[in-house]
């Protein structure tokens, strides 16, 4: 993955061209959420430096204290919120993860795109650390953090029946409630297990790419 990863990074630099500055914005870390992720927070730091210092010596590469992460936030907005008539109607998703290199991440932000908001569930993305590469570049980790309105899946499975009943006026047939019974189910446990080191690539404070460390 780091091969991957790298390799990445060298397209960026090789097509960047000039560069405003970037935008500084105050973002503090949440500690009390880190602390209990009980994973070593240094080893994955250190993960991201690794990565940004193989171009220490042609660019300039400075690690910050905060970055503007609007495009992260905007995206875990979008994740978060419910779908719209057009969307189910439709059958397709608006939220898209093209920028996704890994392939467990896109299904579960699928996942979550298509149960969460509709069920009372919400993500937002709390960085750890920030690495500027060159002018126009920057490295974002950090882990996402999870807010349920349910304590148990079941509950949230009514509630997303409940908000889909009432915005489409028909009834959900008895299989599909039970396939989204079951989905429910899996997103929970998406939710419980995930606390892997997520890595943003920025360019122009836009997302590059996405990845997860594989450490598992």
């Amino acid at each position: 993955m780091k091969k991957i990863v790298t390799a990445v990074l060298v397209i960026v630099l090789l097509l960047t061209g000039n560069a405003s500055a970037f935008e500084i914005t105050g973002i503090n870390t949440d500690t009390s959420f880190t602390d209990g992720l009980n994973r070593d927070i240094s080893s994955d730091q250190e993960y991201l430096r690794s990565i940004a210092t193989v171009y220490g010596d042609r660019y300039i590469v400075r690690e910050a204290e905060y970055a503007d992460i609007t495009s992260i936030d905007k995206l875990f907005e979008g994740l978060s919120e419910p779908l719209t008539l057009e969307e189910i109607d439709s059958g397709q998703i608006a939220f898209k993860t093209e920028t996704v290199y890994s392939d467990r991440l896109k299904k579960e932000w699928n996942l979550f795109k298509m149960i969460g908001g509709l069920s009372g569930c919400r993500a937002v993305f709390e960085p750890v650390i920030y690495i500027n590469v060159y002018r126009n570049i920057t490295l974002v980790g950090g882990y996402t953090r999870y807010s349920v309105s349910y304590e148990h899946y079941d509950a949230a499975y009514w509630q997303c029946v409940c908000s889909v009943e009432d915005m489409t006026k028909e009834i959900i047939p008895f299989e599909t409630r039970l396939t989204l019974l079951d989905k429910t189910r899996q997103m929970y446990e998406n939710i419980a297990t995930d606390k892997r080191f997520k890595v943003f690539l920025l360019v122009d404070g836009k997302i590059n790419s996405v990845w997860e460390r594989d450490t598992e």
